[in-house]
């Protein structure tokens, strides 16, 4: 409802007479357009603060409305009429019902003509001019006008508004989509490398010993076109190794060897590729035989002669493979360990029918020599190092070699490259699980042998075993530091760093290499290089030369944007250990800043 009408004489009424908007009217005024049947009482009015209403519902014209409708009564007439026509005859009846205004939703039209509205005091304020029959040349030039969001020039306004703002939008989400493709596009071309760069990026990497880049790149190469033979075979060690491809890398190498010109290198090179790929199908004679070939053309390669004892070892002649392995040269810092590997299975076969306590001794001092010195199958030696000394029965030494075993990260030697002409799986988790199971099974009621397997376990990816034996272990010997490493090893593989580190942090085993380890990866994760520095430098103390601590601080040195500290720390690093996979690409990427 409208309010109250307070001063009859001030102009607040808006009329709405069909689609046009009339006014502003005093009080009186609106009463003398209802009176001249200007306007009806089934046309809208209200004041600028109140609602459209009807006429004939507004309290103000309560008086006048009851007086129109009297005269309507009185002085019209409603008539219905039906007529018929038979021949020339016209009949007409005629009806005049009453029917009460109450109870018609719509005026009664009058019978008379409408009323003439193009009086010059008729103000149409309506926002748009409409066509209907008012004379426009009598609507005055001049109005004012009181809008609210229902008139329609205000929703017009509003619905320009509106329009005008989605263009804007929508055009900044266009620039916004064009820019993003185009540097997207801009960053493909970029580093969309062409044939000839995949297969140099394949190669170079394959002679940095980053071997899954190399993969990457010649796989990348291969996809665009087939490679052309000669770099197919300058990777021929790394897809018969890495890759698995025996029968393909064979078909490469006698396609190879056919051509005219091959230089004796290339020829020995083919001739153990050869080999290498039947040792891996367990074609042992076929391998033996490009074995001869190739000592053949080279009497003193390396290579053959130490994948000649791991054969030698398949087959299960441990005494010739011993003596094969400890004929052949210790300075080969690449081939060396599976060379010590290979002699200590073979030592520790003989000496299972009749330990030779002078060659266990041997045995062992030469292992601890190596790990003093190197992380390179450290976790691996370090096992068979405890079975040596459980042969020679040392319980003072087989203690110190669990100690060793269960100090070292799982993952250590999966972090270095290794010599592709050689075969490695005896060094494989896989076939040396056998060996950490007869440990156990000779030691079944020791908390700490079971916590031996359960780390052989993780190394074997059998976590869910491994947990098995981590409960056990650390139910019978819960303050041993054994089970701590084990718990401790299983939640790092698990990826629950932190954990692991808050584990030794409860624990009085807060400075043993692991524990040190574990730190500084937990450190890693949150960015807290200064933590994370500590622990490494603390690893240093205890182990001199650890190429894992020399590579967490130069990674830390290289994000901190400090290149002269971490080429320090790279060239310590391969001083220690060349091959050791994170430091190299570190160097890498320090290279290409």
């Amino acid at each position: 409802m409208a309010g109250p009408d307070l001063n009859p004489q001030i102009k607040t009424w808006l009329v709405k007479s069909s689609t046009r908007i009339l006014g502003p009217f005093t009080r009186d005024e609106v009463m003398t357009l209802l009176s001249r049947r200007q306007v009806t009482i089934i046309d809208e009015i209200r004041q600028p603060d109140g609602r459209w209403n009807y006429i004939r519902e507004n309290h103000h014209f309560k008086e006048i409305v009851k007086g129109l409708r009297y005269e309507d009564d009185h002085s019209r007439e409603d008539t219905m009429t039906s007529t018929a026509t038979v021949g020339t005859v016209t009949f007409t009846k005629t009806e005049s019902p009453v029917v009460p205004d109450e109870f018609t939703p719509t005026p009664v039209t009058p019978s008379k003509s409408p009323p003439d509205r193009s009086n010059s005091s008729l103000r149409d304020v309506t926002p748009k001019v409409v066509s209907d029959s008012v004379n426009s040349k009598n609507i005055p030039s001049t109005i004012k006008t009181y809008g609210n969001v229902n008139d329609q020039r205000v929703q017009a306004k509003i619905q320009q508004q509106n329009v005008l703002l989605r263009t804007i939008l929508f055009a900044i989400v266009f620039v916004v989509v064009v820019f993003a493709g185009y540097s997207f596009f801009r960053k493909e071309k970029r580093f969309d490398m062409n044939y000839e760069q995949l297969i140099s990026a394949s190669l170079r990497y394959k002679e940095m010993g980053l071997y899954q880049k190399s993969l990457e790149n010649y796989k990348k190469a291969a996809a665009l076109r087939e490679p052309d033979l000669e770099s197919q075979f300058q990777m021929i060690f790394l897809l018969i190794n890495e890759d698995r491809q025996s029968l393909n890398g064979r078909r490469i190498i006698e396609r190879s060897l056919f051509k005219e010109g091959r230089t004796r290198s290339e020829i020995i090179d083919g001739h153990l590729g050869m080999a290498l790929s039947y040792m891996m199908e367990g074609d042992l004679r076929q391998a033996e035989d490009y074995i001869q070939k190739t000592l053949g053309f080279d009497a003193n390669n390396e290579a053959a002669k130490i994948n000649q004892a791991v054969i030698l070892l398949k087959k299960g002649n441990y005494s010739q493979a011993l003596n094969s392995f400890e004929s052949l040269t210790k300075g080969d810092a690449l081939g060396y360990p599976l060379i010590l590997l290979g002699k200590t299975i073979s030592l520790i076969e003989l000496s299972k029918n009749g330990p030779n306590k002078e060659r266990l001794v041997a045995g062992i001092n030469e292992i601890k020599s190596y790990l003093g010195r190197s992380h390179f199958l450290y976790k691996e030696l370090s096992m068979l190092l405890i079975y040596l000394n459980h042969l020679n029965q040392d319980p003072a030494g087989e203690l110190d070699a669990i100690m060793a075993f269960m100090d070292e990260p799982y993952y250590a030697t999966k972090l270095y490259s290794k010599n592709l002409t050689l075969d490695w799986r005896n060094s494989d988790w896989d076939f040396l699980e056998r060996y950490c199971s007869d440990l156990y099974n000779l030691n079944k009621g020791s908390g700490r042998m079971k916590a031996v397997r359960a780390m052989c376990l993780i190394e074997s990816n059998r976590d869910m075993e491994a947990s098995k034996f981590i409960d056990e272990a650390i139910a019978q010997e819960p303050k041993q530091v054994t089970s701590v490493q084990a718990q401790a090893s299983y939640l790092t593989k698990l990826g629950r760093t932190k954990e692991a580190h808050i584990l030794y942090q409860n624990s009085e085993f807060k400075q043993t290499r692991l524990a040190l380890y574990t730190k500084a990866e937990a450190c890693l994760l949150t960015k807290d290089y200064s933590c994370a520095e500590e622990a490494y430098r603390m690893l240093l103390q205890l182990d001199y030369g650890d190429v894992i601590a020399h590579s967490g601080l130069a990674k830390i040195s290289l994000d901190n944007n400090d290149r002269v500290k971490a080429q320090a720390e790279i060239k310590a690093g391969f001083e220690s250990e060349a091959n050791f996979v994170p430091l190299i690409e570190i160097r890498e990427k320090l290279e290409s800043l």
